[in-house]
Formats: C-alpha cells, sequence, structure tokens
C-alpha cells in the first residue's frame, strides 16, 4: 500500500519512549463524547486513501486518463484538542476480532487525529498485516477519547469499568517499556486488575514476569475515556441518507 505520508512519526516517537506523555492538571467540563460521525469519518478516510492508491495505479497505466474528484460529504467533527484511539474490528465466524487499533495520550486537534489514527491503526499496527480493500464492508470502527489523566498511587489504583491504564516501566534488561489498555478492555476480557498489569507487561514486548519489586517500580497512569463503536454498515445506512438528501435538494 506504500507509506502513510507524515503520520507515524508520533507512533514511532511513542514505541521508544521519546513521547512524553502530557500531563492534564484542568479540563474543561465536560469531557468530548465520542459518536457515531466520528466513525462515520474514519470510515470516509479508509475508503478515500483506498480510493486514492487505486486511481494512482490507474493513471500510471494509464497518463491520459483525467482524474476524478472525490465526492465532498460532510461529518460534524468538534473543533477541539483531546487525545484519542482509533480502532479497527473485523467480522469473523468466531465473533468480532481486533484488526488494529492505534492512537495517542498526547492531546492533538481531533479532526487530525481521527484522520491520522485511522489510517495508522488499519496499516502501521504491527501486531497486524495491512488492511485491505475486500475487507473493509466487514470492519467496525472504535473511537475512544481519552480524559483526566492522574497517575495512580500503586499497580492497584483503578477501578475496573471505569479507568483505562498506561503502564511505564524499565524490564530487567534496562529497557524503557510502555503498554495501553483501553477501559474496555478489561471488561471485554474479564481480567482482574493482576491479570491486567500481567497483560500491560507481556504487550509491552517484556519477558518478565509481575513481582512484587516489578510491580513496585512500574508507573501506572489512569484515565477515563468516551467509547464508541461503529460498523461498516451504519455508515452505508448514513451515506444513502445522504444520498436521498441530495435528490430530493435538486
Amino acid at each position: 500500500m506504500g507509506s502513510i505520508e507524515g503520520v507515524s512519526t508520533r507512533v514511532e516517537q511513542e514505541e521508544k519512549g521519546e513521547a512524553k506523555l502530557v500531563p492534564i492538571s484542568r479540563e474543561l467540563p465536560p469531557p468530548l463524547v465520542a459518536t457515531h460521525e466520528m466513525s462515520f469519518y474514519c470510515f470516509y478516510v479508509l475508503k478515500k486513501h483506498f480510493k486514492r492508491h487505486k486511481n494512482d495505479l490507474l493513471n500510471g497505466i494509464n497518463k491520459n486518463s483525467k482524474k476524478r474528484k472525490n465526492r465532498p460529504h460532510s461529518y460534524v467533527i468538534p473543533e477541539a484538542q483531546c487525545a484519542l484511539f482509533v480502532g479497527w474490528k473485523i467480522d469473523s465466524e468466531h465473533g468480532e476480532r481486533l484488526r488494529g487499533c492505534k492512537g495517542t495520550h498526547s492531546v492533538l486537534p481531533l479532526e487530525e487525529g481521527l484522520r491520522h489514527y485511522a489510517l495508522i491503526s488499519a496499516f502501521d499496527d504491527r501486531r497486524f498485516s495491512m488492511m485491505r480493500e475486500e475487507e473493509v464492508p466487514t470492519l467496525s470502527c472504535s473511537i475512544s477519547l481519552l480524559h483526566r489523566f492522574e497517575e495512580a498511587d500503586d499497580i492497584n489504583d483503578w477501578e475496573i469499568g471505569v479507568h483505562g491504564l498506561k503502564i511505564e516501566f524499565e524490564d530487567s534488561k534496562n529497557k524503557f517499556r510502555s503498554a495501553t489498555f483501553l477501559p474496555s478492555v478489561m471488561t471485554q476480557f474479564g481480567y482482574n486488575k493482576r491479570q491486567t498489569i500481567k497483560r500491560l507487561i507481556e504487550k509491552s514486548g517484556s519477558k518478565d514476569k509481575l513481582t512484587k519489586s516489578l510491580g513496585a517500580k512500574i508507573k501506572t497512569i489512569r484515565f477515563q475515556a468516551s467509547e464508541i463503536k461503529t460498523h461498516h454498515s451504519e455508515w452505508e445506512n448514513k451515506l444513502s441518507s445522504m444520498n436521498n438528501k441530495s435528490k430530493r435538494a435538486k
């Protein structure tokens, strides 16, 4: 599919431990609420990416072919800044399974963040192969808008069903490690607190076991999130509704 210009730097910095968590000591209430419109926009960005790639191939074969303009669609995205994650899940015989999930704890403009992480989670999540266009109709898009970041007193100072977690630590080889779970992960898989920390250590890439001494070294950041999930079929219904309104307006 090729590189995604300008959207990988932040992820690479966070994985190397170079990006710093931006502490939020105060925020404007109420926190942003995730909406289906945000998921619709991410589907639009993904579909547009595939269309652009296909047009590039066609234009390479026929240099005289005229470029067709993308039909503009209107998506209502608040002009606000927020930390966020975008996730993709795919339908399978055994239910939904994760297809990609990426995001940032740093605050950035919401529309920019949705656009960038819709693509990063689809094409730059190293746990999975790159997204294929034929998979799109079977996808669901999850949006998580993060807020109320707090450094916990210890690895147990948080509530299941309320908080998401980010852990940071140096492993036995003095390598910086970090990993994040959104609030929905613990409830989805039925993890208790100890299981959550163990899975986060594994997700960070560390082979270390959760011991009392390691637990005491782990920096735990808890946060809350507004989360919503939208299936591709709902986006198709949105497009159909927009097309019908456009026809009636003529």
